[in-house]
């Protein structure tokens, strides 16, 4: 199956009305059918089904040793627990709307909790991994029935949701889509425009051929497509998309390996100037033992006929393909540190570096998708009752989300840059958001801001030995700091 990415939906539609509803819907389901095929191609090989298992050997096909690397699911793994391994949280960008601090990081934490409460972290996970495996995810965010609640959302399947965008320079999304089997065969649609939320159930044919059955129509009170979609780069291909073709040359090269081993010790015997009848093949493959006689002068020989693979050429290819998979997929390699680099020179050699930008350089994508998600919170907060007072004001233009990884990592040196940032002025939300030593940066400084407040008006600085001993006191992880510094 040839991969380029999943293609993106478009209507030439100015807007959705009961009128042209099926028809936007029906031009959309072409698409969304030919991404369909390679959404569940992809999560069937990340699974484990791989073209290695339908492979036909001609020669010996009696040896056809069938076995799979699977690079695709380490992919996806280290992905997912690298980039979404910690919670995705909100912090305030800026306080210089003319609003009181205090009342704003109360806001955005109140929502953190929220969110936290309605399983966002996880919902995040689970649209991360379809990010990763097929290209793109879905998320529907909808207000909660339940008390204290407001809000809820879950992760949408790729396989049966997509979103409709405006076919014009800004390509702003114009109906979010999800649909099931119900047990009667039918397909059941959910479709969602910013005013409009339609309902319809048709068989299992196409839709614009039930267009005469008017969809049943509600008010979509939020004021916005509840169905966001998140991309996991701007081609929409999964994170192993581009290595594909080297796991499948990967998977080929070790099962032929295998396939080696298994001719060596099956290898054909050679009986020359010899022969032996059939009714004593049984015996020799009982005793083990064969008897020959020579004739008319001429010997008589019995030998294997084998051809052994060179394993250390094989092995120096195998080698090479997994470091390519893992130069063009941005993940660390697995080889031995050597003696004498420093911790940046190793980053920088086994591709921890790498990884690291990839991982920076998807933040903006999803970050996208994101602002999508507050603008459906805001339209859920603007039109609900028993709203908390803290959130009654809240400004999601100045707020964005925060992703946090290797938060223990290098701990003395986060450690310093924080005391460094704190001593010289800098805001303290700041600070904490800079370093990415917590999961909730907006969290840790409203429970700690009163203490660090404390410690500025004593005139008291933080320095380098001082953090050091908190460090060794509080994890015994060994300073990084030199005495030179420690002196300064």
């Amino acid at each position: 199956m040839e991969l380029i990415g999943r293609k993106q939906i478009f209507t030439d539609e100015a807007e959705v009305n009961s009128e042209n509803i099926y028809k936007i819907i029906s031009e959309a389901m072409q698409i969304h059918k030919e991404n369909l095929k390679e959404i569940k191609y992809l999560r069937n090989y990340v699974k484990g089904k791989q073209p290695i298992l339908s492979r036909e050997k001609e020669i010996r096909p009696e040896i056809n040793i069938k076995t799979v690397f699977n690079r695709a699911a380490q992919i996806v793994e280290f992905k997912l627990n690298y980039e979404f391994g910690s919670p995705i949280t909100f912090v305030q960008r800026s306080k210089d709307d003319g609003s009181e601090g205090e009342i704003d990081d109360k806001a955005v934490a109140k929502l953190n909790e929220l969110l936290n409460y309605a399983n966002k972290p996880s919902v995040d996970l689970q649209i991360a991994r379809d990010m990763k495996t097929c290209g793109v995810g879905y998320r529907l965010i909808e207000p909660s029935t339940k008390k204290n609640r407001l809000i809820k959302t879950t992760a949408l399947n790729p396989e049966t949701t997509f979103v409709v965008y405006r076919n014009d320079a800004y390509r702003e999304p114009i109906l979010g889509v999800t649909y099931f089997q119900s047990k009667n065969g039918n397909i059941r649609y959910s479709a969602y425009s910013n005013d409009t939320r339609y309902e319809f159930s048709v068989p299992l044919v196409s839709v614009q051929e039930n267009s005469s059955v008017f969809p049943v129509v509600y008010p979509n009170i939020v004021g916005e497509i509840p169905i966001v979609e998140y991309i996991n780069d701007h081609e929409r291909m999964s994170s192993f998309e581009r290595v594909i073709s080297l796991i499948d040359s990967l998977n080929l090269a070790n099962s032929d390996r295998l396939n080696d081993i298994a001719q060596h010790v099956q290898s054909l015997l050679w009986l020359n100037n010899a022969d032996i009848e059939s009714d004593d093949v049984v015996k020799l493959r009982e005793y083990g033992i064969i008897k020959t006689k020579s004739s008319n002068g001429i010997n008589a020989t019995v030998s294997y006929v084998e051809s052994v693979l060179n394993q250390s050429e094989v092995q120096t290819l195998v080698d090479y393909i997994n470091d390519q998979i893992d130069i063009i997929a941005n993940v660390p390699g697995r080889q031995e540190t050597g003696g004498g680099s420093t911790g940046s020179a190793m980053n920088l050699s086994n591709g921890w570096q790498a990884a690291e930008i990839a991982a920076k350089g998807m933040e903006p994508i999803f970050t996208e998708s994101e602002r999508r998600t507050l603008d459906v919170i805001d339209g859920i907060i603007q039109n609900s009752e028993n709203v908390p007072d803290e959130l009654i004001n809240i400004n999601m233009m100045d707020i964005d989300p925060k992703f946090s990884r290797n938060k223990t990592y290098d701990l003395a040196t986060k450690c310093s840059s924080l005391a460094a940032l704190l001593n010289v002025g800098v805001d303290g939300l700041t600070a904490f958001t800079v370093v990415g030593l917590f999961t909730d940066p907006q969290l840790a400084w409203n429970n700690s801001k009163e203490a660090v407040e404390k410690i500025r008006l004593s005139g008291k600085k933080v320095t380098n030995s001082d953090v050091s001993n908190i460090v060794q006191n509080t994890s015994g992880q060994p300073s990084k700091v030199s005495n030179v510094d420690e002196g300064a």
